[in-house]
């Protein structure tokens, strides 16, 4: 309320408090900006205990929230362990000219992990909880102290974002993801992902249901990691194509343990499959993925990490397989158009793919020139 226009005496009969005033800023373009209005904060509670239950300690929102699973992995970063990763970020090469450099690379990168994990995305909005921070949380976060005043100095907007753009993208997520993982396992045992080297030290039954829970049911110690591909919002490359992000994510904790960027549209989450999977431990996991990763190629890899895989199957897939198998088999075109019921013989060219002994014996069954005498110099 504006004191200089109202008096607040509505307010004031309709049992609101004054509570204080304001310190006359004002949002703008997504930043706040002092425009020198003071206004009077004024608030009525709706609710009987309303001061004893907003004294009172409670969980965020989204900690306290019913319907997230039990076993989802929370991350409280008041008491995580913010040095390992720093340390961790250090190994991130700074690309940045050394001259004029105020922020540690790794100060600027912990900032801007911590500010994400909080629900932060925006870089707007990753600016503002580095400004918003106390002092005891930028000492925790290694901000730089300054020499007039002694206070914590967190990075400013314009640092942050040249430092998002020349961090390695990739070396970042996989810090940050390994970090995560860790730090959840003190509280609920995740298993690593195994994605910078480091050693899995936890027990992949330890957050999903045991064998005694199921009653001994084959499978049950088994964690089910989920592989999909996601169109980041608001991102786009230098051509102007949106950015597509293959990611791995655990059934019972929801966290990604690792995900790989994809080059160009969908169709190429082909391509950066095995990436994925490279950097992944897959021992005692189950990779789950849709249609598109049903291939051969996708089953071998994920069985030479030592894991399991549920593979989604569409009706195409199977008629194809169906067309390929009795093609292999000699089937002509004509009896593959019958039983798939094409109307011409051209649809069932599709199937054709020889497979290797046919091809072999083809060739064997060629006599070559020399053998039979009719070289011509």
């Amino acid at each position: 309320m504006d004191p200089s226009r109202h008096l607040g005496t509505c307010y004031g009969a309709s049992s609101f408090l004054r509570l204080g005033e304001t310190q006359g800023f004002g949002r703008r373009s997504g930043r706040y900006v002092a425009h020198g209005q003071v206004k009077d904060v004024c608030a009525r509670a709706l609710h009987r205990r309303a001061r004893e239950l907003l004294a009172g300690t409670f969980d965020h929102p989204l900690l306290a929230d019913p319907r997230s699973p039990a076993g989802v992995a929370r991350i409280d970063c008041n008491t995580a362990d913010l040095t390992s990763l720093i340390r961790r970020l250090e190994t991130i090469t700074d690309p940045r000219d050394r001259r004029g450099i105020r922020h540690g690379f790794a100060t600027t990168l912990v900032l801007i992990a911590c500010a994400t994990l909080a629900g932060n995305k925006s870089l707007v909005a990753i600016s503002e909880w580095c400004e918003s921070s106390s002092q005891q949380v930028l000492s925790r976060l290694g901000a730089r102290i300054s020499l007039t005043s002694g206070l914590r100095i967190p990075p400013s907007y314009a640092t942050i974002r040249r430092a998002t753009m020349a961090v390695d993208a990739d070396a970042l997520d996989r810090i940050v993801n390994t970090w995560a993982g860790a730090q959840a396992a003190h509280g609920a045992r995740v298993v690593g992902d195994g994605a910078t080297g480091e050693a899995d030290t936890t027990d992949p039954r330890s957050l999903g249901p045991g064998p005694d829970d199921a009653g001994n049911a084959p499978g049950a110690d088994l964690v089910g990691v989920a592989i999909d591909g996601k169109a980041v919002r608001g991102a786009r490359r230098g051509d102007g194509t949106q950015v597509q992000l293959l990611a791995a994510l655990r059934h019972d904790t929801g966290m990604v343990i690792g995900q790989a960027n994809v080059e160009n549209d969908k169709t190429n989450e082909i391509v950066t499959f095995p990436g994925l999977i490279d950097q992944l431990d897959l021992t005692g996991r189950v990779v789950t993925a849709d249609a598109l990763h049903t291939q051969k190629n996708a089953a071998t890899l994920v069985a030479g990490k030592g894991g399991h895989f549920v593979l989604g199957v569409k009706q195409n897939q199977l008629r194809h397989a169906f067309g390929s198998n009795v093609a292999d088999a000699g089937g002509a075109l004509d009896v593959i158009a019958e039983l798939l019921g094409h109307r011409s013989v051209a649809s069932s060219q599709v199937y054709l793919h020889p497979d290797p002994a046919r091809l072999r014996r083809a060739v064997d069954a060629v006599g070559t020139p020399r053998a039979s005498g009719s070289v011509e110099r």
